[in-house]
């Protein structure tokens, strides 16, 4: 059976590493035709040849999202060289800057909220037109689950506040085109505390409740497989024409049927 994706064009950013990665492999085995953004060149080179393996044919954009010139130039190369995007996944994939208390300036902070929102929608927008005009497109951000609780872990002022903007960009936008069969949704991965985040992709997870309640334990896969296992639940879930949508993962093992 013909997967929904063969023949579509997709578009990854923060495609280096970690989700993104995993998410441009997954389309990339479905049949798809996949163009991944990351900021570093050898990251990309890396992942390109994961996702070439996976299926191809890929293209590579390396891009500074931060930078808003280079935003520009990758919305014309971009249709240029693979033609336009039918899917639109925009992970976060900004260096984390430290505590606002520790001497970082507002530009510091400013430009993980411009990589982390302003990029997306800019991105977003570009990329719209064509959607809203073969009336089918998917669009999907890629937020984090601390943005649904109160205790937020210390370290993550910029980057969290770029995310909670980022779900209520994405609310609006899917209210916005409700019913011209462009969907916009936002999925909600553990939190760089969690077991999807471990620093190894080898060892497993820790035990136990985790900070923000979520239960872990030893049913839990190393972070490598869980990845593959949350990159391939948010594919097939894009075949969906639900919009306006919170994906959470409460679990090693795919997108919680309770999303909402």
């Amino acid at each position: 059976m013909k997967h929904f994706l063969s023949g579509r064009v997709v578009l990854v950013t923060g495609a280096g590493h970690g989700l993104g990665r995993e998410l441009a492999c997954q389309a990339a085995s479905a049949g798809a035709t996949v163009g991944m953004v990351a900021a570093s060149p050898l990251a990309l080179a890396d992942t390109m040849e994961s996702v070439w393996n996976a299926g191809g044919p890929v293209f590579a954009f390396p891009a500074d999202l931060r930078d808003a010139h280079q935003v520009a130039s990758l919305t014309c190369r971009v249709p240029a060289r693979m033609g336009h995007p039918d899917i639109l996944i925009n992970t976060p994939a900004c260096p984390l800057p430290p505590n606002a208390n520790e001497g970082h300036s507002i530009d510091e902070w400013v430009r993980v909220v411009e990589r982390n929102l302003v990029a997306v929608a800019d991105l977003t927008f570009a990329f719209l037109p064509h959607l809203l005009d073969q009336s089918w497109g998917r669009v999907l951000n890629i937020g984090a689950s601390t943005t649904r609780n109160t205790a937020a872990p210390a370290g993550l002022n910029a980057h969290l506040t770029s995310l909670a903007g980022l779900q209520a960009h994405t609310l609006a936008l899917a209210a916005e085109l409700d019913g011209t069969g462009v969907t916009v949704n936002v999925c909600r991965p553990p939190a760089p505390n969690q077991p999807a985040h471990h620093d190894s992709a080898d060892a497993p997870p820790p035990q136990g409740p985790s900070p923000t309640g979520s239960l872990r334990g030893p049913q839990h896969p190393p972070r490598g497989a869980m990845l593959r296992t949350h990159a391939a639940s948010i594919i097939t879930r894009l075949d969906s024409a639900e919009t306006g949508a919170i994906w959470n993962f409460e679990n090693a093992y795919g997108v919680s049927p309770d999303y909402r």
